[in-house]
């Protein structure tokens, strides 16, 4: 079982033994929250999974060797955001308030996040790089020129056979 608190802090459990065996901080900035978790199998079946992890201020981080503690290792971070989130002040301390919302596409190997906009960033895990970005405004998936405001992405679910995505928004 894996959880995160509304801070920063990853905690793996093995409930079979009912024991906590890792805890470590995903280094969000202050203010932010994690609000995302995926599980993803690596592309070499002898390999543990990936943990990614999207926090409110979109971004998205990929760790290796979660499992147990002291070997956890944070492989990337990608941005899901189309620019650095917003922060709102509250008191002295500065919140991040976006929702992040990702999933795996795996007919496509891809990994499509959004936050806090209309735009989805579809990542190459393998190049780490942004394949393409896609644009939910006016409730069709097209090539993202539409302009800011709107409708926001709050929640992506990708077929596993094919190249089907799934957008919920807030309109």
């Amino acid at each position: 079982l894996v959880a995160a608190t509304a801070r920063e802090e990853i905690t793996v459990w093995d409930y079979k033994l009912k024991q906590r065996m890792n805890a470590f901080a995903n280094a969000n900035p202050a203010g932010s929250r994690c609000n995302s978790l995926l599980l993803l199998e690596t592309f070499a079946p002898t390999l543990p999974p990936l943990l990614l992890v999207g926090s409110s201020e979109g971004t998205v981080r990929v760790w290796r060797g979660w499992r147990h503690a002291g070997e956890q290792q944070l492989l990337t971070a990608l941005q899901a955001a189309d620019r650095f989130a917003d922060a709102s002040r509250t008191g002295a301390r500065p919140t991040f308030d976006a929702p992040l919302a990702l999933c795996w596409q795996a007919a496509s190997s891809t990994l499509p996040v959004a936050c806090g906009s209309a735009n989805v960033r579809c990542y190459d895990l393998t190049t780490e790089r942004c394949a393409v970005t896609l644009s939910v405004e006016g409730g069709a998936l097209q090539p993202a020129h539409a302009p800011e405001g709107g409708n926001a992405v709050r929640c992506l679910a990708a077929h596993a056979h094919s190249r089907v995505l799934i957008a919920g928004g807030t309109d």
